[in-house]
């Protein structure tokens, strides 16, 4: 059976400086919303999550994963089967499931939808005019196309701030209506000497899940003790994200048998997201680190909890 491979990390802008050297890129809109991938894998129809595989056989949509629900209520499953026999490969799909109930902070559409932002044929992720063109084959839309040519920074900061495309489509846009940001991509993909792909993702301040980036810099702080460790990468921004996705999976963040869960996942979404920062720690700072994140992530999770019931 072949690898129903989950979407690479994209890092943030200011740790891909060399996408600004790029010919030519497309800058799409960032949807905040919950990443979901499906498929022809190995000659099966394969859904999931950004973490999840759902089991065809047991998931349902009572399950809450309602974007498993609405894939199976639609003939996707016949249609990437063609298209994946057509081209004799397999083919998986990489999307945003946003909606009403999905996600907050944006509003997109008044009822739930799926963008795709990439496509995966086999091993290798295509050019963005493949995407499209795949994409259209479907019977899918993707994410909307803000910008295509030479990137620079001016052209970046300037649409990573716009009104979201995608609530304009939909006919229910406003300027007070900000999205998530933008997602940067040469428009002939290709990877570093690494093997990583290049791309890099460009929030809008409101987004940003570090400190100094949600206060409008380009260029993020560079902390140098635990304490601006913590300060910097434990935010309210990111604790509702690492929220977020463990609710996607069924997990009531609500009740206190959880917080644990809670706290893991923060740690590990701010060591995955800061892991140059934290090596350029020194052991004592990394240590304090290690022992204070808990209390702070309790501290946020307070104040997401108030502002839930405030919300009610």
């Amino acid at each position: 059976m072949g690898s129903f491979a989950k979407y690479p990390e994209i890092e943030l802008l200011h740790k891909v400086p060399a996408i600004l050297d790029e010919l030519e890129v497309v800058v799409l809109e960032k949807i905040h919303g919950r990443n979901a991938r499906l498929g022809w894998v190995g000659g099966l129809f394969r859904i999931g999550s950004r973490t999840e595989e759902f089991d065809l056989e047991l998931s349902t949509p009572s399950t809450g994963r309602e974007f498993f629900g609405w894939v199976m209520a639609t003939n996707l499953k016949q249609r990437i089967k063609e298209l994946a026999e057509s081209i004799s490969s397999d083919v998986i799909f990489y999307g945003e499931w946003f909606g009403p109930g999905v996600q907050k902070g944006v509003v997109y559409a008044d009822e739930k939808q799926l963008r795709i932002f990439d496509v995966r044929i086999n091993d290798d992720l295509v050019d963005w005019d493949k995407v499209v063109e795949l994409v259209e084959r479907v019977g899918l839309k993707t994410v909307p196309l803000l910008y295509r040519g030479k990137p620079t920074m001016d052209i970046l900061d300037e649409k990573r701030i716009i009104p979201s495309a995608v609530a304009y489509e939909n006919t229910i846009g406003s300027e007070q209506n900000v999205g998530e940001g933008v997602v940067v991509k040469p428009t002939r993909m290709h990877r570093n000497s690494y093997g990583n792909w290049i791309m890099a993702k460009y929030k809008s301040p409101k987004f940003s899940e570090q400190k100094s980036l949600s206060e409008g810099r380009v260029q993020p702080v560079i902390p140098e003790s635990a304490t601006t460790f913590i300060e910097e990468f434990f935010t309210l921004q990111r604790l509702d994200h690492v929220i977020d996705s463990l609710r996607s999976i069924g997990i009531d963040v609500t009740v206190p048998a959880t917080t644990g869960q809670i706290i893991r996942g923060m740690y590990e979404d701010v060591l995955k997201e800061s892991e140059t920062e934290y090596a350029q720690l020194d052991d004592d700072a990394r240590r304090t680190v290690d022992k204070r994140h808990s209390g702070k992530t309790k501290t946020l999770l307070s104040i997401w909890l108030a502002n839930q019931a405030v919300s009610v």
